[in-house]
């Protein structure tokens, strides 16, 4: 056998056998019993668009889009950074942020408490500006706030996703049963990664980090893309879906229901 075929053997034997993984890999996950279940919508889907297509890449792909509540920063503290295992004492010698990235778990609750908190404060927030409107109507000032605050609840309310991150850890277990509601909590891998923070009044660095969803697509099967859904605009459309969390907590897409 020359050495030529030799290679070419070689190569689709490991094609073969990274495909055989990768099937074997999303049996497994969808094995039951599930993880999760979550029934999101459109705010919490949204669809891509693609730069080589007349059509919407809804077609085939959706997106899971999750937020950080509007009261809490996007930075992790310095001490979930220690427990996720980052080095500290290396944010003297400013090399903290040269850390390779650590796997770990992330907590996404959906319309929960930490939803509802967040909704309530916008409307609050809505019903302080036009209290102020009401002792200063002639002020425009007091009208731009309002205006700001009308467009901010409405936002919170209709549009942004509710999928909202509560917790950040290193045990998927522990953090399940802290958070045991299936429907409601949804545990996915994450990815964090460490940064330095100099946004403080004093501009020092402060060593902080980030931690986002591994995986946000969701690949849509050929037996739920509805006519609507390949029709439809970004902008109009309306849908449910179901999303399952399995073994390994990767997630998939079980149905998908346009809305009239």
């Amino acid at each position: 056998m020359s050495g030529r075929r030799r290679y070419l053997l070689l190569s689709i034997s490991l094609i073969v056998a990274l495909n055989a993984w990768l099937l074997g890999s999303v049996w497994w996950n969808r094995q039951e019993p599930v993880d999760s279940q979550l029934q999101l919508s459109q705010r919490e889907l949204p669809q891509y668009r693609s730069s080589y297509s007349a059509g919407l890449r809804l077609k085939r792909e959706l997106h899971i889009s999750y937020r950080w509540p509007d009261q809490q920063a996007e930075n992790l503290s310095v001490e979930q950074m220690s427990q996720l295992g980052f080095d500290l004492q290396r944010c003297e010698r400013q090399r903290y942020s040269w850390q390779p990235s650590r796997e770990a778990f992330m907590v996404l609750e959906l319309n929960g408490p930490a939803y509802q908190q967040e909704l309530a404060r916008a409307k609050q927030r809505l019903e302080n500006a036009r209290a102020a409107l009401r002792r200063q109507p002639a002020r425009k000032a007091r009208q731009q706030v309002l205006q700001s605050a009308e467009k901010d609840y409405q936002r919170t309310e209709q549009v942004l996703s509710r999928l909202l991150v509560v917790a950040v850890g290193v045990d998927a277990q522990q953090l399940r049963q802290q958070y045991g509601q299936r429907t409601m909590y949804a545990i996915v891998p994450a990815v964090v990664e460490a940064r330095l923070d100099y946004s403080a009044a004093d501009h020092q660095a402060q060593c902080t980090g980030y931690a986002r969803m591994a995986n946000t697509q969701l690949s849509v099967p050929l037996a739920l893309r509805q006519p609507g859904l390949a029709s439809a605009t970004a902008q109009d459309l309306n849908f449910t879906a179901q999303v399952a969390f399995g073994r390994t907590l990767e997630p998939w897409l079980q149905t998908v229901q346009v809305q009239p």
